[in-house]
């Protein structure tokens, strides 16, 4: 005896709810999946760094060009310690983070945008 599926009647304007035969509200979860996945065209993110970012690395890398001069006894990873107590246009930056810009030279891209 196989179980006879309930029909569900879709609520207008509301595709992922829907009353099946007996009343109940259910939720179609495919339906569901397919409205939470969607992108909208105008909310893509491009991947890439931005200016203002770009900007930020060089206010980093210029800082630590500053302490290296004043401080030149210190070694880099002592230099990477007192860059990440700064903050750079709303952001700070951990060592570790601050450590790759100088050097990977991301103060030297260009902006994808």
């Amino acid at each position: 005896m196989d179980k006879k599926e309930k029909g569900i009647k879709p609520i207008s304007g509301m595709p992922i709810l829907g009353i099946d035969e007996d009343g109940n509200l259910n939720i179609d979860i495919n339906a569901a999946k397919k409205v939470y996945n969607k992108q909208d065209k105008g909310t893509v993110q491009i991947k890439g760094l931005k200016k203002r970012t770009i900007d930020r690395y060089k206010k980093v890398y210029h800082q630590f060009e500053k302490l290296k001069k004043k401080y030149s006894s210190k070694t880099k990873a002592e230099l990477y310690d007192l860059l990440s107590t700064r903050d750079y246009d709303g952001k700070t930056y951990s060592r570790n983070t601050i450590k790759n810009i100088i050097e990977d030279k991301k103060y030297n891209l260009i902006p994808s945008r």
